[in-house]
């Protein structure tokens, strides 16, 4: 009967708000309106589509099915491993709109369910768990990034942070060894989805550390060793990624950099935004508003908790105003960021957790009782709001959409020479259209994200699958095949023994090649991209990544420690609740 009340009837509860949440998005599991990057991520969703069919690693896939099909290293660059779901999906369902639509439901009801059970883990009290997480998961700002933006690396991010706002507490108010294990899953988990969100989120938590440094030094040497266990046991989770980046880093196209001043407003206009509740626009939404007038109007009677967690709202918010010299930082690495309003997902939590100690505090008043009911039919008048924000946004984007004309699927290379550019956001996608909507990115400026750099000039003639050779015809027999690991296609060339630069990315000869069965050496371009002399008019190359066993067991690594970290939270719980050894673990 316990685990029936903590847990059955709450989680049926939340898998039918993910439902609905979703369905308001997207009221049809066959057609997907696209919102500003979805034809980014839903190429990235389409690789892993085809290297599960064609039993390729994710932890080594070059994009010959996605991308304008050239081989880009943006699976390595943009962590992909929360992708595999939409994949599985895909294999069951045999309908790529429908794996997206049911994706979503599912990520939808494990960050409620995340939100639920580091609030119980918090506090013990499933009232106080539903609030939090209802108000965190179905906030204005996260609700934007999936229908407004469709920025799914950070939708996915968001899912997650409550696990870091559980750790930072175990380790700096309890001294809890178990914090740098939880701390560790959660960065862990936002960086297999989205490095910058896990950057940011490091960030906000050592700064936070800096403030018991200053503030509260009670055991902070123990404290401080904590959080480096956990800074260490997130570096061995991102050893892929760091290792890659570290050899490939300077070498690529990065993504590309705003102005940082132009994604800023003043502190006025972010209240007044924030009191539309409109996920037309970044902001925090009516919970905002709410918690700063409630604290203004209960200011001498809020505990130091409380104080605390405004200071850490108000100085998350001050950041992503214009009262910060952004333009100063545009040529720095901080620039990387692109948007100051990411640190809106950080405020979004902060706003949550403020929010439901209020809602413990109204209701928990027991003389206030006629209050009590006006705060309680205000915060259940902003839940509505929210959900009819959301509805509204639908309604609007839906006006705006328009369907696209089911075309059969044809190359970048075609599109390129046939098709005038044309904006895919809001349009509407569906399995019949989809492949060669998908295929339309090459259009789009972060198409070259992740490109070398060298190839970036030479973008055209890379898009239109142009083998080039002097003085001499070469062209695609069969274009490249990606299966087993192994990308294969033919080349017919006129002439024989002559230098062939194909339309392939090369960063830092990265494969091993294979010409006729016999392995040759090839070279980097004036292109950027793999060129080799053919030994005859007709041959089959195969390309073979390298590296490919060390990827692999650094992806196994990650997964390996997660779970370990996962079993190591799990048993010390266990310790604690049975011995009561809190201060030890």
């Amino acid at each position: 009967m316990n685990f029936f009340k903590k847990r059955l009837v709450p989680y049926g509860f939340l898998l039918a708000v993910a439902i609905i949440s979703i369905w308001i998005f997207y009221p049809s599991p066959f057609k997907f309106t696209t919102g500003i990057d979805a034809i980014f991520h839903l190429n990235r969703i389409r690789e892993i589509d085809h290297a599960l069919a064609n039993h390729n690693s994710i932890s080594m896939l070059y994009s010959f099915d996605s991308f304008a099909n050239v081989g880009t290293a943006v699976q390595q660059f943009y962590p992909n491993k929360m992708l595999i779901v939409f994949g599985w999906l895909h294999l069951i369902t045999n309908n790529f709109i429908v794996s997206i639509f049911l994706g979503l439901i599912f990520y939808s009801f494990v960050g409620l369910i995340v939100s639920y059970e580091c609030w119980l883990a918090y506090n013990d009290n499933r009232k106080q768990a539903l609030v939090f997480s209802l108000v965190f998961n179905l906030s204005i700002y996260h609700g934007l990034q999936l229908l407004w933006s469709f920025d799914l690396g950070q939708w996915l991010a968001m899912l997650w942070l409550p696990i870091i706002f559980l750790g930072a507490h175990e380790i700096l108010e309890k001294n809890r060894y178990r914090g740098s294990l939880i701390v560790a899953v959660g960065l862990l988990l936002i960086s297999a989805t989205h490095i910058l969100s896990a950057v940011l989120s490091a960030v906000v938590l050592f700064a936070i550390w800096l403030g018991y440094v200053f503030f509260d030094r009670k055991q902070i040497i123990s404290k401080t060793l904590k959080c480096i266990l956990a800074f260490f046991l997130i570096i061995i989770g991102n050893l892929q990624f760091i290792i890659y980046y570290h050899q490939l880093g300077s070498f690529i196209e990065q993504p590309y950099e705003f102005l940082l001043e132009e994604f800023t407003v003043d502190y006025n206009q972010l209240v007044l935004i924030s009191t539309k509740n409109s996920m037309h626009q970044s902001s925090l939404g009516l919970f905002f508003i709410f918690v700063i007038v409630f604290y203004l109007l209960n200011f001498r009677k809020a505990t130091k908790r409380t104080h605390v967690l405004m200071t850490i709202l108000v100085i998350i918010t001050i950041i992503t105003s214009n009262y910060i010299p952004w333009a100063l930082f545009n040529k720095t690495p901080i620039s990387i960021i692109q948007f100051p309003n990411r640190f809106y997902a950080l405020a979004t939590l902060f706003v949550a957790i403020i929010f439901t100690e209020m809602w413990a505090t109204i209701t928990e008043n027991q003389k206030a009782s006629k209050q009590k009911r006006t705060y309680i039919y205000l915060i259940m008048a902003i839940l509505f709001m929210q959900f009819g924000s959301e509805l509204v946004t639908r309604v609007h984007v839906e006006s705006k959409s328009t369907t696209i004309k089911n075309e059969e699927q044809n190359s970048s290379a075609w599109i390129i020479q046939n098709r005038q550019p044309e904006d895919l956001f809001l349009k509407k996608l569906n399995s019949r259209n989809v492949d060669f909507n998908l295929n339309m990115i090459v259009h789009s400026g972060n198409i070259i994200d992740y490109w070398p750099k060298k190839s970036v000039y030479f973008k055209q003639s890379i898009l239109e699958q142009k083998i080039l050779s002097n003085n001499n015809m070469a062209y695609y027999i069969s274009n490249p095949i990606q299966k087993n690991n192994m990308i294969s296609f033919s080349v017919h060339s006129q002439y024989k023994n002559r230098k062939l630069d194909l339309p392939i990315l090369n960063y830092k000869n990265q494969y091993e090649m294979y010409v006729n069965g016999s392995k040759i050496d090839y070279t980097e371009s004036n292109r950027g991209t793999v060129e080799f002399v053919t030994p005859s008019n007709n041959v089959t190359v195969t390309l073979l990544p390298k590296h490919l066993k060390s990827n692999q067991l650094l992806m196994l690594l990650y997964y390996f420690e997660v779970l370990l970290l996962l079993i190591g939270i799990f048993f010390t719980d266990k310790i604690n609740r049975k011995f009561g050894q809190y201060k030890s673990l």
